[in-house]
């Protein structure tokens, strides 16, 4: 797994605290996801593959989405199959 990040600036004045963005980058050697899916991996306990081929919970980008949303940011997915 490849893991690259860029930070954004932040600054705070007495009025206000702005940031800029923080993306984040991972890269695996994974089958891909569908763009026509892509929304899907963050629903509690779907998933795309069934349990024998993927034993996970379906849950882990689900927490992720909650706690960004709270937090009122956001976050996605950008795949393609391959």
């Amino acid at each position: 797994m490849k893991l690259q990040h860029e930070i954004g600036i932040c600054s705070q004045t007495d009025e206000q605290k702005e940031c800029d963005w923080i993306p984040l980058e991972v890269a695996d050697n994974s089958i891909g996801i569908a763009p026509e899916h892509q929304e899907q991996t963050f629903r509690a306990f779907e998933r795309l593959h069934g349990a024998e081929t993927y034993p996970k919970t379906g849950i882990g980008l689900a927490i992720v989405r909650k706690g960004i949303d709270r937090m009122g940011r956001r976050v996605g997915v950008e795949s393609q199959l391959g």
